[in-house]
């Protein structure tokens, strides 16, 4: 991002209440999941002002076709599939707070780091927005809206992957992923088991697959390591495959896309998917953790976009000028069936 662009995006900070696209614009690399997802995502149906989403999702295929006898007349005994409902919950973010201190305005480019306010809206801001971003990628369950006291929170896409049922707010088996690949300690995946489990995806959802995958830095590498993959045959010597950018000279060694007979993957990179739940940092799956997802089907949905309080003329006695920021937001999922995640677990 050019450094006429980010004192732009600070200036117009101190003066916007929504500048929820500025940011996303301005940090693409870290909140992928936020700029996806808001763009391409299923949008909202109204104005969401309720604590739950409902979603509305087609029932299981039926053959349409009854064998008769000759003359026998309609059967009017016709029976209606209803549709199935997934439910979202709404999740209520806060941030820190920023503060300036009166001094800091005064000395102008003193001993203090912080001097500008807008300086620490944008932080603050910032730091709320990488906060819902490795929600939005983690395993976190929801919680329901059972009082004005309860926290509520929205499931997670690593969550949304399970393919086991739910505690809270579960949904129809069939709209659940047919699986997940997972491996064992230091076992990497291969292709041929990146086809089996789109394989079975592509039974469940029934028709062809078109994904993009959320991955750690350690997944990535070693889906482009299958770049390298050659099967060998006995009697053969065995070769290394690897693609010469003949303009840099250099040795190119990434896949992005693959293409198999189920579907096609678009393979993204994110600094932290799967976030521990709790402190949002880094877990052991981050690294070789991916959601691959039928991104048509999720949504992120705002109802309250990153918005500023100002907070400087309320209880100030001398400390400085003062805010916090708040964001009302739900992830939410039309199927799931289509979809998987891939996951490490320990030993092995």
């Amino acid at each position: 991002m050019a450094t006429k662009s980010m004192f732009d995006t600070k200036d117009r900070l101190s003066q916007q209440t929504d500048y929820t696209s500025v940011l996303i614009e301005a940090n693409r690399d870290e909140l992928v999941l936020i700029d996806y997802l808001t763009r391409t995502g299923i949008k909202g149906i109204a104005a969401g002002k309720d604590w739950t989403r409902e979603t509305e999702a087609k029932s299981a295929q039926k053959v349409g076709i009854k064998r008769i006898a000759e003359g026998n007349d309609w059967d009017k005994a016709t029976s209606v599939e209803t549709n199935h409902i997934i439910k979202s919950m709404l999740e209520i973010a806060q941030s820190e707070g920023w503060r300036v201190t009166e001094e800091s305005e005064i000395l102008d480019h003193g001993r203090l780091p912080t001097i500008r306010a807008s300086d620490a809206i944008e932080d603050d801001a910032f730091k709320l927005m990488l906060g819902i971003e490795r929600v939005i990628g983690s395993a976190q369950e929801c919680v329901d809206h059972t009082s004005t006291a309860t926290v509520t929170k929205t499931r997670g896409l690593g969550c949304w992957l399970q393919p086991g049922a739910h505690s809270v707010l579960d949904f129809e088996e069939q709209h659940r992923p047919a699986a997940e690949l997972s491996t064992e300690g230091t076992t990497e995946i291969t292709q041929a088991q990146l086809e089996a489990i789109m394989e079975q995806a592509y039974a469940k959802a029934r028709h062809r697959l078109n994904l993009t995958a959320f991955v750690g830095i350690g997944l990535k590498r070693t889906i482009s390591g299958f770049l390298n993959a050659v099967q060998t045959v006995s009697g053969y010597e065995s070769t290394l495959r690897r693609s010469i950018d003949a303009d840099a000279r250099g040795i190119v060694n990434i896949v992005d896309f693959m293409e198999f007979p189920t579907g096609r993957v678009q393979t993204v990179l994110i600094p932290v998917p799967f976030a521990d739940t709790a402190t949002l940092d880094e877990t052991a799956q981050s690294k070789d953790g991916g959601l691959f997802l039928e991104l048509e089907r999720f949504g992120l949905e705002w109802v309250q976009r990153v918005t500023h309080r100002d907070m400087s003329d309320k209880l100030n006695l001398g400390g400085g000028r003062r805010g916090y920021h708040r964001a009302m937001y739900r992830v939410n999922c039309q199927d799931a069936s289509g979809s998987f995640r891939v996951v490490r677990t320990a030993g092995g």
